[in-house]
């Protein structure tokens, strides 16, 4: 049953790999929300201690594959800064835009 939930749980990391292929396809992390992203990582992170510190490798194997998503997810603010926003903790400004008129 373990590996059932495990297995569950890493197949949703779909979604995860879905925003690291669309913010490269577009150039940005505009969509993807930081506070989010922090929250996650440090919630993960604790999963992973319990399930080390338990001796439950379902969740830690499960975990640690979050982890490197969500790693890859916020390692993509400094090469894919936001457009309009200042991403926070890091302090990443927001991409320069060209000024160019549209006819």
């Amino acid at each position: 049953m373990g590996s059932m939930a495990a297995g569950a749980q890493i197949f949703s990391l779909v979604g995860g790999i879905y925003e690291i292929k669309r913010a490269i396809s577009m150039g940005t992390t505009e969509y993807i929300p930081a506070g989010f992203q922090f929250a996650i990582f440090t919630l993960i992170v604790q999963w992973l201690l319990f399930g080390i510190l338990h001796g439950n490798q379902f969740i830690a194997i499960s975990n640690a594959a979050g982890l490197l998503v969500n790693i890859a997810t916020i390692a993509l603010y400094f090469f894919y800064p936001p457009l309009t926003w200042t991403v926070p903790i890091f302090n990443i400004p927001p991409q320069k835009q060209d000024n160019k008129k549209v006819e």
